[in-house]
């Protein structure tokens, strides 16, 4: 039996997908406070992006039960 899944959801399940958007928050949290001299406002709004960015991972990973 198979699943069909919308397009969005297959493309959210890419595991090339996955690995860039891991690795440009990667790149984003570790450039952006460098830059901007470790303002406050922005670690937050970088914290609420990697809990965003976890949250839809975890909401679209492969093999989701």
């Amino acid at each position: 039996m198979t699943i069909e899944q919308k397009p969005v959801q297959q493309l959210c399940e890419s595991p090339l997908v996955i690995l860039g958007v891991s690795a440009s928050l990667a790149v984003v949290i570790g450039l952006l406070p460098l830059l901007w001299d470790h303002s406050p406002a922005l670690a937050a709004a970088l914290g609420a992006l990697l809990v965003l960015a976890f949250a839809i991972t975890v909401k679209y990973a492969p093999n989701r039960k």
